[in-house]
């Protein structure tokens, strides 16, 4: 319990990893069979076949990419309509994941998404927990947006009852660039931009102590 209470106190929020707070979402591009792989340092750790096909069925599908062992590592195949939606999430510890879909069809195999490289079109959802102000940066260049989380101090709606906040993540920065959420409520950003970005707590550097000198008989006071 210690750890998983340490995960969800995270200041950092990596825009292609799934973990503790934070989910991607992913589109269906059409009625198909697919794998969708999650990745801890570049090393598989589990599969999740999705069969995507008529339109009666789910239009979302959650898939808990910390899901316990499955025989080889696969999970039961699950079934989605045609251009439904794909959640991925977390569902507890320190590991964070990276998501790649690959395609089946008679020709093949063919990677048609990487968390690597989010598109118009994905979403990135962070649930921020500690209180502060949060830098937006772009491959580690720093891009206007400030994302302040601030715990108010009316009474306190609880978390699962806040509405989600919208925002965009483009190259140029977050859109409104000045956020404003309280601890536990969700932040949705659409995806304008196939670049890396970061979500970081700002830390107040700590002011050097000034160090006093105690003259002695045979130096100046």
């Amino acid at each position: 319990m210690q750890k998983n209470s340490q995960a969800f106190k995270r200041e950092h929020f990596p825009s292609h990893l799934v973990g503790a707070l934070t989910y991607i979402m992913w589109n269906v591009p059409a009625a198909g069979d697919y794998l969708i792989s999650a990745w801890v340092s570049d090393k598989p750790f589990r599969e999740f076949p999705l069969k995507a096909g008529q339109e009666d069925l789910n239009s979302f599908a959650h898939i808990d990419v910390a899901t316990p062992k499955f025989t080889r590592n696969v999970a039961p195949e699950i079934q989605i309509g045609a251009k439904g939606t794909v959640i991925f999430y977390c569902s507890g510890g320190f590991r964070e994941f990276r998501i790649t879909v690959t395609q089946k069809s008679d020709g093949g195999e063919k990677e048609i998404f990487n968390s690597e490289h989010l598109s118009r079109g994905d979403h990135f959802v962070m649930v921020p927990i500690v209180s502060g102000k949060y830098d937006f940066t772009v491959d580690s260049k720093k891009q206007p947006g400030t994302i302040t989380v601030r715990s108010s101090s009316e009474k306190k709606t609880p978390a699962s009852q806040l509405e989600p906040k919208q925002a965009t993540a483009t190259d140029g920065g977050l859109s409104p660039d000045k956020i404003e959420l309280r601890p536990g409520q969700p932040l949705v950003l659409e995806i304008q931009t196939s670049k890396k970005f970061e979500i970081t707590l700002l830390r107040d550097k700590p002011t050097p102590k000034r160090i006093r000198t105690i003259p002695t008989p045979n130096s100046p006071a």
